[in-house]
């Protein structure tokens, strides 16, 4: 029964002894809930927004991140931790170069949110956190796909190397926005960001609006693509399967033209890949794919669209 209870004695005080130490690294840290970078003359302007209204915004700027961030701290008082952020913005296309080392080394969250300033600026005394939440719905109801940070750098280590990112316009309009190495931004219409949420088959909507204000009420959905060379020239075939009431016959129309959007704007008009559209002919035309450069494959490429409401 003494062993027992010196045993209770000493975990006890350890554990106030971690507490303590966890407190003292709480208070001499500043935690912050977003971060703009901005990049200009080869320098890097780094604005950190607290979570707290009361704590002030911090700045800092480098040749480096990590001058900018250690000048942030001078600024703040205390030292800057970056692994609770919920949003990441920039004006620089280039910057996605950058996400993967922001990830590792400030230890930065995959599920952080980002946003690309198109041709604009935030407001001084902009409200990140309603921002964040801002980007948080609009995804809730299934308007634009899945933005996180762990999706974008998937994205851009593809074989396309494109990323499709969230973009603030000038009239303060939240888009999507195509980035890639070499290419001006491309900002894509309503429909086609749609439409996109249904070519990868993820964050399909609960509510599909079609002609007429009607709805059709979706309880399950599924999208499969395939592929077929006929007379050398890749044709894909774009299916999903609905199931939930409502004016199937309007439902299947309205989403193989968000679909057909998508491919529009993405494939012919931004030369990307967002889809999957290269891997979907490595699988079902290897023979094409290895004997074509994925230029060719997404120019040439034909779509058909094959919408099924049960």
């Amino acid at each position: 029964m003494k062993k027992i209870l010196i045993f209770t004695l000493c975990m006890n005080l350890l554990l106030l002894t971690g507490c303590r130490k966890e407190a003292v690294e709480v208070r001499d840290r500043a935690y912050v809930q977003s971060a703009l970078f901005r990049e200009y003359n080869d320098k890097i302007y780094l604005t950190l927004y607290p979570f707290e209204e009361e704590k002030e915004i911090a700045y800092g700027s480098g040749i480096t991140i990590s001058e900018a961030a250690r000048n942030a701290s001078v600024s703040a008082g205390q030292e800057i931790f970056m692994g609770h952020l919920e949003l990441i913005c920039f004006d620089d296309a280039d910057f996605t170069e950058r996400l993967e080392s922001c990830l590792s080394d400030y230890r930065i969250s995959p599920g952080c949110k980002l946003l690309f300033l198109f041709n604009t600026q935030l407001p001084e005394n902009c409200d990140t956190t309603l921002l964040t939440d801002r980007l948080s719905m609009e995804e809730k109801k299934c308007r634009i796909p899945e933005t996180d940070l762990f999706h974008i750098l998937s994205e851009i280590k593809s074989k396309d190397g494109a990323a499709l990112v969230p973009a603030l316009t000038k009239s303060s309009s939240l888009s999507m926005c195509i980035l890639k190495n070499g290419r001006k931004p491309y900002i894509l219409s309503d429909d086609a960001a749609e439409g996109l949420c249904w070519l990868r088959g993820k964050n399909y909507p609960e509510k599909i609006y079609t002609a007429g204000d009607e709805e059709y009420a979706v309880s399950k959905a599924e999208t499969e693509l395939s592929a077929v060379i006929r007379d050398g020239i890749p044709c894909v075939t774009v299916k999903i399967h609905l199931k939930g009431s409502g004016n199937g016959y309007e439902a299947e129309k309205a989403v193989a033209l968000l679909c057909e959007a998508a491919v529009n704007e993405t494939l012919k008009e931004g030369e990307a890949d967002l889809f999957g559209l290269l891997s979907c002919l490595e699988k079902h035309c290897p023979d094409y794919f290895d004997r074509h450069d994925y230029e060719t494959a997404k120019q040439s490429a034909v779509f058909e669209y094959k919408v099924f409401a049960e």
